[in-house]
């Protein structure tokens, strides 16, 4: 049979002495197929008592032997060696022994007291209330204390009048047993109840029926399966062979996960009238913990919920493993409670204005969450194959590792400090060879909120240390990835426009990144391409300027004495007319372009920047496009005005007009 299961042995102590027994037979044994892991650490049990009214066979059986006549009358013929005592009651309890919760004594739980009367034949009868749903014995008893094996004995006594003495005798010392106990708990005064019931009964001549559970840990909504089941047929050494149909039973005990057997049920599977059963089933219960919200959380609920674990494990209401479970939940409880408190001093800070000090308290609250998760992570490492943990315990740190994660949504310091001390646990698990960009640059964004505490955070403490470290981890991959390889490439590439491009990438890569090396390495890069840029820029501006300049120069040169003949000419001829005032502004507009233009021409170049060089060259070749299309306009609609001066005396029909 699988451990923890609770074995039964019954025996009976009868008034016809040692010859005459009634027997226990066991006739049924077996354990679920469900696997219960370490969580399952509560047992409790049930007794069903079945056909009870068959007590009085048993017990005329004993006092009794069946004469037949010829005729088929049956008679009871009082057994030679039968004492003469007459019995008054059927006395059922169960004895349980190795159990630390009450303090190693054994112990007797009454569970019936059936009264026994004679008929008109001067036969036993008894009295039995057989609509008993059953009898929970115990109840959340917690394996560890019973060393995970609990020896018990289900004593059955027919107690003659003469023995009542002897019975509270008994209960008596039930009740010494029980008063040795220094911290007895409402489980023991629970017993005591029962054996006063028990013996208030006797005096009255009453029924007695075990009615309270003996509750021995207080946990509510609790987890319960069925463990196994064991099985006893009640008889004489006089009895019939017992013959159940057990195939019914094996197989729902085989094939369904039990959470509750009932009477009616288990009448139905076993089908048998004929003697006395008693079906013990035992049930094992999940470990539940205590569970508390965030916001119950404070150091005076821890105190008392480290008082209440520790009453707990001394009296053997929970085990080793679960005591130390339990004591871990506890410290990181405590953990939560220095987080927020520091929480509420940071938004106390903000509330009265404090800004400077609200600021500061965040690397406190930095520090204490990241203690909060890193707690956690070596629980969880030190647990991986826990069970009880697993299924049990991660789920309420889970539960209070989200109300941290809700408390440090207060506002966008909170945030970004929550956000700062995820990725450092992140960095400390991550491949930061296998991330990408996005992920590099959002991690690096992340940890420089860190640069806004104040000065020398980074050397006062482990987590400020740790964190420098990191952050320079990510910027070292972040510019090995993106930035290393482009920065040597501009510093190789000729400075013309066709790499203008290369230059202007790498220029967007430093807007976008959060990457002090990075930034500060592409800029350095990006001045020396510039520089070499601008000078290859000057030089092509140079080169452009003197060919437009000595374009300009010797035109000028050449068109100087026409420009100046057309202005001799229009004064000497005073042309008249509807276009007069146009032909007027054209020629007083070729003398001021032709004019700026000298102007230009005299300027320097040679300090000037290239962009000024640029623009120089620039109004130069307007200047000179603009004296060309003057000349050109006048030679086209006024050839009159180049004339020289030999031909003033030219025939009056060439006269001035503007086409």
């Amino acid at each position: 049979m699988k451990k923890y299961i609770l074995l039964f042995f019954v025996l009976l102590y009868g008034t016809a002495g040692a010859q005459h027994n009634i027997e226990t037979r066991l006739v049924y044994a077996d354990t679920t197929r469900f696997n219960f892991t370490s969580e399952w650490q509560y047992l409790s049990t049930d007794v069903f008592l079945f056909n009870g009214e068959q007590f009085s066979t048993l017990i005329n059986e004993l006092e009794f032997e069946v004469i037949r006549s010829k005729s088929g009358e049956v008679k009871y013929k009082k057994k030679r060696g039968s004492k003469n005592d007459v019995l008054s009651y059927l006395f059922i309890g169960a004895q349980v022994s190795n159990n630390r919760f009450f303090g190693d004594k054994n112990v007797t739980y009454p569970l019936y007291n059936f009264r026994i009367d004679k008929d008109k034949y001067n036969k036993y009868q008894t009295f039995v209330s057989d609509n008993i749903e059953r009898v929970r014995l115990l109840d959340h008893l917690a394996l560890s204390s019973a060393g995970n094996n609990i020896d018990a004995q289900i004593e059955v006594r027919a107690i003659a009048q003469n023995e009542r003495d002897n019975m509270l005798a008994f209960m008596g010392q039930q009740l010494q047993n029980l008063s040795v106990l220094l911290n007895p708990t409402a489980a023991v005064f629970s017993l005591v109840g029962e054996i006063g019931k028990f013996i208030e009964s006797g005096t009255r001549q009453k029924e007695y029926k075990f009615s309270s559970s003996i509750r021995l840990f207080e946990q509510n909504k609790v987890e319960m399966l069925l463990h196994s089941v064991r099985l006893y047929a009640i008889t004489t050494a006089n009895s019939d062979s017992v013959r159940l149909e057990l195939s019914p039973l094996q197989a729902f005990i085989d094939s369904a996960v039990v959470n509750d057997l009932t009477r009616d049920q288990l009448e139905k599977l076993l089908n048998y009238t004929q003697y006395p059963l008693i079906l013990v089933a035992n049930y094992k219960l999940r470990y539940s913990m205590e569970t508390i919200s965030g916001d119950e959380v404070t150091f005076g609920s821890i105190d008392k919920r480290k008082v209440h674990i520790e009453n707990s494990y001394r009296n053997g209401l929970i085990n080793e493993e679960s005591y130390k479970l339990e004591k871990d939940y506890i410290s990181f409880l405590t953990a939560f409670a220095n987080l927020k408190s520091h929480i509420e001093l940071y938004t106390t800070n903000n509330r009265m204005g404090n800004t400077d000090a609200a600021f500061n308290g965040l690397t406190n609250i930095v520090q204490q969450y990241r203690s909060l998760l890193k707690q956690y992570d070596e629980v969880l490492f030190r647990n991986r194959e826990n069970k009880l943990f697993t299924n049990v315990f991660r789920q309420e740190y889970l539960s209070i590792i989200d109300y941290a994660g809700l408390y440090l949504e207060g506002d966008h310091q909170l945030k970004a400090a929550k956000d700062l001390v995820r990725t450092m646990m992140n960095m400390e698990r991550a491949d930061m060879a296998k991330l990408s960009d996005t992920d590099l640059e959002e991690q690096v964004r992340t940890l420089h909120f860190a640069d806004r505490f104040e000065a020398g955070y980074y050397m006062k403490n482990g987590d400020g240390q740790l964190l420098r470290r990191q952050l320079d981890v990510a910027e070292e991959y972040l510019y090995k990835k993106n930035f290393a390889d482009r920065i040597s490439k501009l510093y190789k590439l000729p400075a013309i426009p066709a790499n203008r491009y290369m230059a202007d990438e790498l220029s967007r890569r430093v807007d976008a990144t959060h990457c002090t090396p990075c930034r500060e390495q592409a800029i350095v890069a990006l001045k020396d391409f510039n520089t070499r840029y601008e000078a290859a820029l000057r030089d092509s501006a140079m080169l452009h300027y003197s060919a437009v300049f000595r374009s300009a120069e010797t035109y000028l040169l050449e068109v100087l004495p026409e420009i100046d003949r057309i202005a001799v000419n229009y004064e000497r001829l005073q042309p008249s007319g509807l276009d007069a005032i146009l032909l007027e502004q054209r020629v007083q507009t070729l003398q001021r372009d032709a004019a700026n233009l000298a102007d230009f021409l005299q300027r320097p170049a040679a300090n000037l920047s290239t962009q000024f060089v640029n623009a120089l060259t620039a109004q130069i070749g307007r200047l000179e496009e603009a004296v060309r299309d003057g000349v050109d306009f006048i030679k086209k609609n006024r050839a009159a005005l180049l004339r020289p001066a030999a031909q003033e005396n030219a025939a009056p029909s060439d006269t001035l007009s503007v086409r």
